[in-house]
């Protein structure tokens, strides 16, 4: 049977089976699924002297022995490594990004990270924050202090303020950084011709012959034993 040859013997005979068949007449079909050669799930289906295994997803080969590399036809983006699995794929995404694919930037600026009204630029599992005048440091948490440079002159008292600072000048001083020394003469305080000294906080009158006092307000009086009185600041005249 089966395409077997027969051979006569005496009062007998013999079946040369083709292959894939046994048995006294050729009758049985070998099953060549019997060894499981399948393997990884695959299933077996018995041919005549052959099998043919139907693969699980993600394998294939005569037995189905290869596991198909995903990975050769993924694309992890952005530097992520891919890593093979059973039917499918893995990305292990670098630091910043995410996704099937690692597709995603993370924005690191969605936390609102910038304080004090700073501007948050995202970048590559980071952040910029552009702060406005008056504020450093890498969240604008810092308060730029603009008295560090001492610019209150003079002795004067430096306040740190939002991009700028305030100077309370000592007596006898103004201006911005209180650079100005107050020019106490300026209102001509010396009277009767009295020439004015500026200084600090104060002035000092010289008065003309016959004038004292701090403002040279004072005629100078002078009684004689004649009985004449004089008058430095004004004409001498008889008592």
């Amino acid at each position: 049977m089966n395409g077997g040859s027969c051979a006569d013997l005496i009062n007998a005979y013999s079946c040369n089976c083709s292959q894939g068949y046994n048995g006294t007449n050729c009758e049985t079909d070998i099953d060549e699924c019997a060894s499981n050669p399948c393997m990884n799930g695959g299933s077996c289906a018995d041919l005549i002297n052959a099998y043919s295994c139907n693969c699980s997803q993600g394998y294939n080969g005569t037995n189905c022995e290869t596991d198909i590399d995903e990975c050769a036809s993924a694309l992890c983006l952005n530097g992520g490594s891919c890593v093979d699995q059973i039917n499918g794929y893995r990305c292990d995404c670098v630091q910043g990004y995410l996704g099937d694919t690692c597709q995603t930037d993370i924005d690191e600026c969605e936390s609102g990270p910038c304080m004090n009204g700073g501007s948050c630029s995202d970048l590559v599992n980071s952040y910029r924050c552009d702060c406005p005048s008056g504020y450093a440091g890498k969240t604008c948490c810092i308060d730029i202090n603009e008295c560090a440079s001492s610019p209150c002159l003079n002795g004067g008292t430096c306040f740190n303020l939002i991009n700028q600072f305030n100077c309370r000048c000592p007596l006898g001083y103004s201006g911005l950084m209180c650079q100005t020394d107050v020019n106490e003469c300026a209102s001509s305080p010396c009277l009767n011709g009295g020439t004015c000294f500026n200084l600090i906080n104060e002035f000092s009158c010289r008065c003309p012959l016959g004038y004292s006092g701090p403002l040279c307000q004072t005629g100078i009086i002078i009684r004689f034993s004649t009985g004449t009185v004089a008058n430095l600041g004004m004409n001498t005249i008889p008592k």
